[in-house]
């Protein structure tokens, strides 16, 4: 186990389970029968190697066109991954080409096998190449390096296919070494990958950790793919394993960038699905080819009917790739303008808070002291005219809290004050409190629960407001001589609390839209600022709780909220505490 730069521990375990197609290299290896299949006289073999080695190009490219997008930053480091895939792709394609009879009507046996045998180690040397810290080298020299590393691998692409199909004679001279430079050029491969794993896994410099442990895993399969097709019994199983290896490590790649694609702090959809429909147009294009060429045999041949849907799919990438430009642009504008209305409304929220919250204090203040009297004697109708006025003004201020709050639990900058609360003894102070409301109202308030006392860890301040506004919202709209029930108790590791009304209830459909800000319950009398429930279940699920509503056994609506209780004590964790030897019996030496 290690901890990354960014404190997170990466599980190397994950990783051993890619030795397990290396433990079944060593028994197809060992095991003659199983390595019965022969190159040259398997039609199905080449086959299998040309829709394999065809599908792992295109799914390479795909890889290439993406990887840097699924990076924070445009890097050396990126484009290096870029690098390697389009190398890959390239080669993977000339020996897809090249398989004996199957697309091409002669043989080009050395291009298919060179072609295979330079894949490997060319992204090896990539893939190391991206391990390199270039940060530390000056912001010219980064861009130097990468673009003539980039001409070098144009040449070397275009050099390989002009000898693999017009001038094969270097790749027959490479032939009189064999198997001694393939095996040397294997040594090398595993070791640059290995190289890779270990910056890779050590030194995730990038920040990018998801993307770093998969392109470790990537690694060894590529490392194993090329242990495999260099040391396998040539048309063998065990050669032909190695195909497994490289397109697990390339929809690994894919996973790895669809995965960021969705955890981006602003979702790629655009992206996302261009990738996945790049893949179904690659595979159904390799498919669609097969059967054309098993069904047309008579009329035409499978080189002018692959090639026939290749072109196809080729318009259709550039179709897709088109589409996906367009909604980038259209996504991207949208996103700008959320953004200056998130401004607009946080500057509005300020606005609020400061125009409107303080010339309201200085209102409820002056109600509150004519109401007592301390400006002079007021008559029992001015009284109560007052008292409503201040009971106004402070509901305003309620509200503009419950905004406040909202906005803040939004932005992920509200800090719970927690401490040990005793919630029975809270709640009945709620209920007694607003026992004078609803006398006045004419309503009946009543108090039920099994628990005398119960502890949960939370912030006093928003609890007390959430009780607030549940009770303030089931009074609001109880008719006359209704009722609202207020219940408590335990259920399997929380405390669950219900408020229960005779109001007109909530209709099934609207119960989850009910708790959007500023949302109103259509056709019901049930009408508020649309709030405070909004605030209450932010603030319980903030807690680790959940607010939920449902059909009250009194006709009404039942709000229901819990919160999670502290794990009770282990009763032998007490009692070993207090025990000592001396108390069961025995003496210490």
């Amino acid at each position: 186990m290690h901890t990354g730069p960014n404190n997170v521990t990466k599980p190397m375990g994950r990783q051993l389970f890619l030795i397990i197609p290396l433990i079944a290299f060593v028994i197809l290896k060992s095991s003659v029968d199983q390595n019965g299949i022969v190159w040259s006289l398997s039609w199905y073999t080449r086959i299998f190697q040309f829709y394999a080695g065809s599908f792992a190009s295109l799914m390479a490219i795909i890889v290439a066109l993406f990887s840097s997008n699924a990076y924070k930053r445009k890097t050396p480091r990126a484009m290096f991954i870029m690098f390697a895939f389009v190398n890959m792709s390239a080669l993977f394609l000339i020996s897809s080409i090249a398989t004996p009879g199957v697309l091409l009507p002669e043989y080009r046996l050395e291009a298919f096998l060179w072609s295979l045998r330079f894949a490997f180690p060319v992204g090896a040397i990539f893939f190391s190449l991206a391990n390199v810290h270039w940060e530390k080298r000056p912001q010219y020299i980064q861009y130097l390096n990468t673009r003539i590393i980039g001409l070098v691998s144009i040449i070397f692409l275009t050099t390989f296919s002009i000898i693999a199909f017009a001038w094969p004679a270097p790749l027959i001279f490479l032939n009189q070494f064999t198997p001694q430079l393939p095996m040397l050029m294997a040594i090398f491969t595993v070791i640059l990958f290995a190289f890779a794993v270990y910056r890779t896994w050590f030194h995730g410099w990038e920040n990018d950790t998801r993307i770093d442990q998969k392109l470790t895993s990537i690694f060894i399969l590529f490392a194993q793919a090329e242990i495999f097709q260099t040391f396998g019994t040539p048309g063998g199983f065990s050669w032909l394993l190695y195909h497994p290896m490289v397109l697990s490590a390339l929809m690994l790649a894919t996973y790895a960038i669809l995965s960021e694609f969705e955890s981006s702090s602003e979702l790629q959809i655009n992206r996302y699905f261009a990738v996945v429909g790049s893949l179904l147009i690659a595979a159904l294009s390799l498919i669609f080819g097969e059967l054309g060429s098993q069904f047309l045999r008579d009329n035409l041949t499978r080189t002018s009917i692959v090639t026939l849907v290749l072109a196809q799919s080729i318009v259709s990438f550039c179709i897709l790739y088109i589409i996906v430009f367009y909604l980038n642009k259209l996504i991207r504008e949208r996103n700008i303008a959320l953004k200056r209305e998130q401004y607009l409304r946080s500057e509005l929220t300020q606005l609020i808070v400061h125009d409107l919250k303080s010339p309201l204090t200085v209102i409820t203040s002056g109600m509150n002291l004519l109401r007592k009297g301390n400006l002079g004697g007021v008559t029992e109708t001015q009284g109560r005219l007052i008292n409503n006025l201040e009971q106004s003004g402070k509901q305003i201020l309620f509200m503009i809290d419950d905004l406040l709050d909202v906005e803040r639990i939004e932005a992920g900058v509200l800090t719970l004050q927690r401490t040990n609360i005793n919630i029975i003894k809270l709640l009945q102070e709620t209920v007694t409190n607003y026992q004078v409301v609803a006398s006045t109202n004419k309503q009946g308030l009543e108090f039920i629960s099994s628990q005398s006392r119960e502890v949960v860890s939370a912030d006093k301040r928003l609890l007390e407001r959430v009780f607030h506004n549940l009770l303030s919202n089931a009074l609001k709209f109880t008719p006359e001589n209704g009722t609202i029930s207020v219940s408590a108790q335990v259920d399997e590791g929380f405390f669950m609390v219900c408020v229960d009304d005779t109001g007109p209830g909530i209709p099934e459909s609207e119960r989850e839209r009910i708790f959007e800000k500023f949302a109103q319950v259509e056709r019901v009398e049930r009408r508020g600022a649309g709030l405070g429930l909004t605030f209450c279940k932010m603030v319980i699920e903030t807690h680790g709780g959940n607010l939920v509503v449902n059909d009250s056994p009194m006709g009404g609506a039942q709000f229901c909220m819990t919160l999670p209780l502290p794990p009770e004590p282990d009763p032998m964790d007490d009692l070993n505490l207090s025990l000592s030897d001396s108390d069961l019996g025995f003496e210490t030496p």
